[in-house]
């Protein structure tokens, strides 16, 4: 009973303490459930602008592809021409790696030269742009090594148009400009020939190439804006979506903070209503709880007395009447008051030596329902000698 008035304060205790810090709790519930609220209409303003900026930004990009699409298709086109007229590029370089020095001095050692190796120099002076008398060719032909390297490095894009119509109408349209026709006066003509016809084949397929270039280095001009343009979208709108990823994620941190809290507060509300309960059904057991503590402790305080004074009535009550017994036993607790025992104001020997349950069987078999009566049966059954009894009846 001690420990259950001891719960039941204990619980008391608990729900004044569940009482405050539900109070503590409610104010930071309704600030969460507030600052969620903000946070997620932020989000919900912030992605609607993210999608608005990924439209348009999704919109430009396809644009971009487009145009990227459209550089690749000019830039294979015009690889395509290039890579057709590329073996003639190859044949004009090989022609020249198969002259030796020795077919260059050859030709240069010419006083009066062939009319096939005339022609064929003549073209090429005029391809590096040098004048066409055999003197001036003679003189480019002193440095044997320079010439075929300007032969081996000949930019077929960078010589002009007129030049180009001068050496084909002058030399490389006519019939008689074959590199056949010049191997029957010269190998190393043949291979100069076979240059000049290869360059100039080259230059028809560079010409038509050149707008497709120039077509191909705009578009990627425009590119190189569009998609610069483009990346500084792409980050602005990387940027707001990383923005949205950090409120959606502090938005579900709030919500989990949120709701940790409403279990927490539903968890002491809980408790807190099944503790009222149990106080509020176990108030009048409380109540007697305690006056039952406070009896049985004064009992056990008492114990030692009253059991001292029932000895004293099981060895000398017997032959003693009620009235007597009564002022014996008064006078037997004055004596214990005096001395300090603690002892009951009103002892009975019956309240202490006796069962209730026993007594009243004792009545139903026919003991008479009184004092002295109940006092000889507790004598007949507690002493360890036979007990000599009055008997009130007579």
């Amino acid at each position: 009973m001690a420990i259950g008035l001891n719960k039941l304060n204990t619980t008391n205790t608990n729900i004044a303490e569940l009482k405050v810090k539900l109070a503590d709790m409610q104010p930071k519930l309704e600030k969460k459930n507030a600052e969620l609220a903000v946070a997620l209409e932020q989000v919900t303003a912030d992605k609607e602008v993210a999608d608005a900026n990924e439209k348009v930004v999704s919109a430009e990009a396809e644009i971009v592809n487009k145009k990227a699409q459209e550089a690749k298709l000019i830039a294979d086109d015009a690889e395509v021409d290039l890579a057709a007229a590329k073996p003639e590029l190859l044949a004009a370089q090989n022609a020249v790696k198969q002259l030796d020095r020795n077919s260059i001095v050859e030709i240069k050692n010419f006083a009066s030269p062939p009319d096939g190796v005339k022609t064929v120099m003549e073209c090429v002076m005029v391809l590096l742009g040098e004048k066409t008398d055999w003197k001036s060719v003679k003189g480019v032909l002193n440095n044997v090594g320079d010439f075929m390297g300007r032969l081996l490095d000949y930019k077929v894009e960078k010589t002009a148009e007129r030049v180009w119509k001068k050496a084909r109408d002058g030399w490389i349209n006519k019939e008689t400009f074959k590199p056949e026709e010049a191997r029957k006066v010269s190998v190393s003509a043949a291979a100069l020939c076979t240059w000049a016809i290869a360059c100039s084949r080259y230059q028809l397929v560079e010409k038509r190439v050149a707008p497709k270039r120039a077509k191909h280095k705009e578009v990627t001009t425009i590119l190189a804006t569009a998609e610069a343009e483009l990346k500084v979208k792409l980050d602005a709108l990387q940027e707001v979506k990383d923005k949205v990823a950090e409120l959606e994620a502090n938005c579900s941190r709030m919500r989990a903070d949120k709701e940790e809290l409403e279990i927490e507060m539903d968890r002491a509300s809980n408790r807190m209503r099944r503790a009222e309960t149990l106080v509020v059904l176990l108030a009048d057991e409380g109540v007697r709880w305690k006056e039952t503590v406070e009896t049985i402790s004064g009992d056990i305080e008492r114990l030692v007395g009253n059991v001292f004074l029932s000895c004293a009535c099981i060895s000398y009550f017997g032959a003693f009447t009620g009235e007597y017994r009564e002022k014996l036993v008064s006078s037997w607790v004055t004596g214990c008051l005096e001395r300090e025992i603690p002892t009951s104001d009103g002892f009975s020997l019956a309240a202490v030596m006796s069962d209730p349950v026993v007594v009243r069987r004792w009545n139903i078999e026919g003991l008479p329902n009184d004092q002295v009566s109940c006092e000889n049966g507790i004598l007949a059954y507690k002493a360890e000698r036979y007990a000599l009894c009055i008997d009130p009846q007579q």
